[in-house]
């Protein structure tokens, strides 16, 4: 099974901060420290993010995304019960 990735599938640092709901300067300590995912390419000192690759580290962490007003809804990993 081929997976395809379009542009618009990949978030820029700012714009994969902004879904998980953290600062820029957040992320990239994260990133620094080895606490946050591997970007999916980097070009030059770019970094992008597959949406489908950050939603699986909000999983993972249990981190609550925030979705700022007039953004997609980011869709629930957890069930409630």
């Amino acid at each position: 099974m081929t997976v395809t990735t379009t542009p618009t599938d990949i978030f820029s640092t700012s714009e994969a901060a902004r879904l998980l709901g953290i600062p820029e300067s957040t992320l990239r300590h994260y990133s620094r420290q080895g606490v946050f995912i591997e970007p999916y390419v980097v070009v030059g000192k770019r970094r992008g993010w597959r949406r489908t690759d950050l939603l699986a580290w909000v999983a993972s962490t249990g981190r609550v995304p925030v979705t700022p007003e007039g953004a997609t809804p980011v869709p629930s990993t957890s069930s409630s019960t």
